[in-house]
């Protein structure tokens, strides 16, 4: 009798591990898929056109390349670049570091950005840059910030 507990005993728990398993895995494939990749329209430089909102800080011309690796390269004229972090899930962009969120709105055949602020009172404007001028080094800092950057 002992023998058939224990036999009973160790079928439940190995069916109760693949169960667990399979849920586990289940989850673990659903991250995955929602961190996917960053949409290929999202890809590239774009130079920001204007801004509108409480919150008008953003250095004028700021371009912004936005990589396949989720990270934001952000340089200001004349300005040393910085990079950000950034998830891009449901058409918002969040800016992992600073948590600051924008709604994402492409149109005139992807051409054009818009940034609608969640968590920041501005919404940004941007156009893809479609050939790249190779930049020339940053001498000073300006008084703006970037995009992925709270108010000073």
């Amino acid at each position: 009798m002992k023998t058939l507990f224990k036999s009973k005993l160790l079928q439940v728990f190995t069916v109760l591990t693949l169960i667990s398993l399979s849920i586990t895995g289940s989850e673990c494939d659903k991250v995955l898929s929602d961190n996917g990749n960053v949409p290929g329209i999202l890809l590239g430089d774009w130079q920001l056109a204007s801004q509108t909102g409480a919150l008008q800080d953003i250095c004028p011309q700021e371009r912004v390349n936005y990589q396949s690796s989720f990270i934001a390269q952000l340089t200001c004229p004349n300005s040393t670049p910085i990079t950000r972090d950034f998830e891009i899930e449901n058409d918002v962009l969040t800016y992992t570091e600073t948590s600051i969120s924008y709604d994402v709105e492409f149109t005139e055949n992807n051409t054009k950005l818009a940034l609608y602020g969640k968590n920041v009172s501005r919404n940004l404007f941007y156009e893809k840059v479609v050939t790249s001028v190779n930049r020339t080094a940053p001498k000073e800092k300006t008084e703006f910030n970037n995009s992925s950057e709270i108010r000073r």
